[in-house]
């Protein structure tokens, strides 16, 4: 897994959501310096982004 190989923040993005635009991604990541998990809700119920 990436965080065993020394990377700090990982992002994983569902397949459904193929034209999110980056600036989710780097606000997730952001996000990632004050807590610990971050989750992008969908309005569905699911999500689009998961950062750990």
């Amino acid at each position: 897994m990436e965080l065993q190989q020394g990377y700090e923040k990982v992002v994983i993005l569902d397949s459904d959501s193929p034209n999110l635009p980056s600036k989710y991604i780097y606000d997730g990541l952001e996000c990632l310096d004050k807590t610990d998990a971050v989750i992008g809700p969908c309005l569905d119920g699911g999500y689009y982004l998961i950062g750990l």
